[in-house]
């Protein structure tokens, strides 16, 4: 599903699994809550590689036995290639070398909700087009198996141009290599983006709720 708040309006801020409304005012955000399971095997088939392209919103699982995805055939065009079979990690790679994942100089960053994504990071991280998960025994931004986290990257739009996004990753318990991607969001502005944002209900969804409140009261 693909939600999109073209102008100004109020964060929110995913905490645990549950929402938390942030101050920061959010435009452009787009969320793609794709659930898409990253394994080692696709019906039975070896898994060479999950394409993904975060704009158009669809994935390819490249396996033995043909693409399998959403796609209808193979990505041509992707911005993300997940890899579950590389060594004992997950890895993956952005398609343009303009691109990246954002990396504290070994493997990719497990980050924390509230770190900003965008032309200037934290101190000690960059963008680099192709690595595994990081996994320092015991670093700031290591992956552990089952472990839910964010990770940081920026890619290439359909024009050419640089945009800023994260993703969720909950790994798959005893495992490094296989897990699910939750959601993808980015702005569509070029903005930087922060980890665990997402936007926020529209203000009809707004009054929606508002109804249904109000009623739970009267009947109370």
């Amino acid at each position: 599903m693909r939600t999109s708040i073209k102008a100004a309006s109020t964060g929110v801020l995913l905490f645990g699994g549950t929402l938390g409304v942030s101050s920061a005012a959010e435009a452009g955000l787009v969320t793609w809550n794709c659930n898409i399971a990253v394994s080692k095997y696709v019906s039975g088939s070896y898994n060479y590689g999950l394409n993904i392209n975060v704009e158009t919103q669809r994935y390819n699982n490249d396996t033995a036995g043909g693409n399998v995805g959403n796609n209808g055939g193979g990505l041509t065009n992707w911005d993300l290639l997940i890899n579950p079979n590389q060594s004992s990690k997950m890895g993956m790679i952005s398609f343009d070398p303009a691109s990246g994942l954002i990396t504290p100089g070994v493997g990719i960053a497990r980050l924390a909700s509230g770190v900003t994504v965008g032309s200037s990071l934290a101190s000690g991280l960059s963008y680099n087009q192709g690595i595994s998960l990081n996994s320092q025994v015991g670093g700031q931004y290591e992956w552990t198996a089952g472990s839910t986290g964010y990770f940081g990257f920026k890619f290439k739009n359909a024009a050419g141009q640089i945009r800023y996004a994260w993703g969720e990753i909950a790994l798959n318990s005893g495992s490094k290599q296989e897990g699910t991607i939750v959601r993808f969001v980015y702005d569509d502005s070029g903005a930087a983006v922060t980890t665990g944002v997402v936007p926020a209900p529209g203000a009809a969804a707004l009054v929606g709720l508002a109804g249904v409140l109000a009623g739970r009261r009267r009947r109370n």
